[in-house]
């Protein structure tokens, strides 16, 4: 219905002037131009002889009471049952009517209109399949631990797979296990997505026949079906319908599956971190959050996704007070939330901060829960992260050990939790630059997901990506290039070329290459992964920083040394924003310009920025840290070829006490 159209149904019976004609026009526009709400909306209007210009706050306080109100002089009748005598009909009434209509047994109408109730929490336009999908992997993964762990506190969550940067220009996939996906997830009914599923994987075509149906019955507006997956939109009266219809506290677990849903979309549970357009995700968070507010750490969540760490620290600090003032400090929600803030501290790298409220965290959860409980060994997995951040290695793997072991006991050998502690103690492993043992245990873990997730599951992939890093640092670049090329290959085939996991591979495999001296090849790579990641993730991403400093280092390596310092200026530029001045990537990256400049004889700008990056390196990782063992065996060069060489001498001396 066009505009004018729209006018017509809603002004029938008033006098139209300018004024009037104005207001009209917005309030169609506000019901999306639906002709039953339109003339709903006149009626209610004229019986209780309101201005137009007083309809919309009006709307806007008492929109479920004048969305169900039958006016005076209502046009619409219909017999509701065939037993029964014709009724009228309110908006609301005529879509429970539709509702009804939807075919299948009592169980499969049940899950159908589970279904249709969680979209309705989602921006009303362009709902996409993947949010939904997101849900669906994540639920098969966490299932069986949300079985055995739901009687007193949260399952944990599966985590996000993070670059954790080691020696310059090298990567290895380092994760923390979080808890909030585990949160959010805490009452989720998750049998309704059998509907969608075939063996266990999600069925787009299941999908597709569910929407046509609700098409139909006019449940929903627009279905559209794009290269990758399918979108629909609802009309806005319609989402008021279906929300309104289910109970505040109905409305409220809702809003908490949908936040679900978007955050399993935004960490790439199953390896779909993708550079979710910021507006999008805010938006359909909004939406979701429109009849209660939500927990304030599924927020901060949202924002630690982004990388908006200080706004994420803001609202979880918020939610820690809110649940100690309320329910004291041993209680499990402010033990989570206590988690959850020093899982945001470790991502900006505060980590005698981080380290506090996680040894806190855990000490509660032994108290509460027991020291083998599943949610307390999560809680040690992420306080050894803080070691192994620390370059406190030998302390990581005696708690990374701790939670092994408990999970081995408590879930079995092949669980996938278990897979996760195996290959998280491979990472300390190669960081302690013991590669046999880390290989052996990449090995176990890569069989294992292989026969349980399948060769390209994206657990599977990330597997290999690191199996090939053993390989790269052990100087065994054909293995570790064949493996790269394997992950590349699949990822391209289920991510997409464009994909960031599959573009984060290629500057894996550029670095290889670079490593071999085949330095035309990595520059081609780097150049291909840059491009896309600026598109999909955008400039600043920490991924698109970390290729472009790679590159950098590749240009160090052949001597162009100008073109590698300008990449490097760029790269500090944004990494000073975020994740901050004092962040390790950031020192890294502050340590490979000062070389560029060594190496060019600026040596008073090259000491300056060595000092700088050591002084942070020392706050933040430690003098024990090999990042900072690093800067202090290159500022010590630099101060020998000054010829100072008591100052030289005095640095190494520091090192020696240090190594």
């Amino acid at each position: 219905m066009d505009e004018n159209e729209s006018l017509d149904v809603l002004l029938q019976r008033l006098p139209r002037n300018e004024e009037e004609t104005l207001h009209g026009h917005v309030i169609a526009e506000t019901l999306d131009y639906l002709p039953l709400a339109l003339d709903q909306a006149g009626a209610y209007i004229r019986a209780r002889k309101l201005q137009l210009r007083e309809f919309l706050p009006h709307y806007r306080r008492r929109k479920e009471t004048i969305l169900k109100e039958i006016p005076d002089q209502w046009e619409y009748r219909r017999s509701v049952d065939s037993m029964e005598p014709e009724t009228y009909l309110s908006v609301f009434t005529t879509w429970e009517l539709s509702f009804e209509q939807i075919t299948g047994s009592e169980e499969e109408k049940r899950k159908k209109a589970h279904f249709l109730t969680l979209a309705a929490f989602f921006d009303n336009k362009a709902i996409s399949e993947r949010y939904f999908q997101a849900l669906h992997r994540s639920s098969t993964f966490t299932q069986e631990n949300v079985e055995r762990d739901r009687e007193n506190f949260e399952s944990e969550d599966v985590g996000t797979e993070h670059a954790f940067s080691g020696s310059e220009g090298v990567q290895s996939d380092f994760g923390q296990e979080g808890i909030e996906t585990g949160l959010l997830a805490e009452s989720l009914d998750t049998e309704w997505m059998e509907i969608f599923s075939t063996n266990g994987t999600w069925d787009t075509c299941k999908l597709g026949d569910v929407l046509a149906e609700f098409r139909k019955l006019s449940l929903l507006q627009i279905l559209d079906r794009q290269a990758m997956e399918l979108t629909f939109s609802i009309h806005p009266v319609v989402c008021d319908w279906i929300r309104f219809r289910k109970s505040q506290e109905v409305q409220q677990r809702f809003a908490v599956e949908s936040i679900a849903a978007l955050t399993c979309y935004l960490d790439g549970v199953y390896g779909e971190r993708t550079g979710m357009d910021k507006d999008l995700s805010e938006r359909s968070f909004n939406s979701s959050l429109g009849c209660r507010p939500a927990p304030l750490s599924a927020f901060a969540h949202l924002y630690r996704s982004q990388c908006r760490y200080d706004e994420a620290a803001k609202l979880q600090k918020r939610s820690l007070a809110y649940t100690e003032d309320r329910y004291g400090p041993q209680h499990l929600d402010t033990l989570r939330a206590v988690q959850g803030l020093g899982m945001i501290y470790t991502d900006q790298s505060r980590y005698d901060d981080a380290e506090k409220l996680l040894e806190r965290a855990v000490a509660g959860l032994e108290e509460e829960l027991g020291p083998q409980h599943l949610n307390t060994l999560s809680a040690i997995h992420n306080l050894s992260e803080v070691y192994s951040r620390q370059g406190r290695y030998d302390e990581a793997e005696k708690l990374f050990k701790r939670v092994l072991a408990g999970r081995e006991e408590e879930l079995g050998p092949q669980n996938l939790y278990t897979l996760r502690s195996i290959d998280y103690l491979g990472v300390v492993y190669v960081k302690q630059g013991r590669y046999d043992e880390a290989e052996k245990l990449y090995a176990i873990v890569l069989a294992s997901r292989e026969e349980k997730l399948g060769p390209n599951h994206p657990d599977t992939l990330l597997n290999v990506s690191n199996l090939a890093t053993i390989y790269q640092d052990q100087g065994q670049f054909f293995e570790a290039q064949k493996l790269y090329e394997r992950a590349i290959a699949d990822r391209e085939q289920i991510l997409g070329a464009l994909h960031p996991d599959t573009l984060m591979t290629l500057g894996s495999l550029a670095i290889c290459l670079s490593s071999q001296g085949r330095y035309g090849e990595a520059e081609e790579l780097y150049t291909r992964a840059l491009a896309g990641m600026k598109e999909k993730i955008g400039p600043r991403h920490p991924d698109t920083l970390m290729t472009m400093h790679d590159l950098s280092v590749c240009l160090k390596t052949q001597g162009r040394y100008v073109e590698a310092q300008k990449l490097n200026e760029r790269v500090i530029a944004d990494r000073e924003q975020i994740p901050g001045a004092l962040h390790p990537d950031t020192l890294m990256t502050l340590g490979n310009l000062a070389i560029c400049l060594h190496k060019q004889a600026r040596y008073n700008e090259a000491e300056k920025l060595y000092k700088r990056a050591l002084a942070g390196q020392k706050e933040k990782l430690g003098s024990k840290h090999p990042d900072t063992l690093k800067t202090m065996h290159n500022l010590s060069v630099c101060l020998e070829e000054q010829s100072r060489l008591d100052e030289a001498n005095s640095l190494r001396a520091e090192m020696d006490m240090n190594s």
